[in-house]
């Protein structure tokens, strides 16, 4: 596809990759994800953490981000 910039949490692939140029609202957005990723606990609620873990298969989630 293209160059994208991997993130990798203590080098562990957690699926997490940004394509294109950070600029303007989208610096944003990968600086979210940089900060998210180094947290050692996730941000989610405990009634998220719970619903999460009720899932019975692998799920994929693909957010985009636009300044539209």
């Amino acid at each position: 596809m293209f160059p994208a910039v991997l993130i990798l949490p203590e080098g562990e692939d957690v699926g997490l990759r940004y394509y294109g140029l950070p600029h303007g609202y989208e610096l944003g957005s990968l600086i979210g994800a940089v900060l998210e990723a180094g947290k050692r606990e996730s941000s989610l609620s405990p009634e998220s953490l719970e619903r999460l873990g009720a899932l019975e298969q692998d799920l994929a989630i693909d957010v985009f981000v636009t300044p539209t």
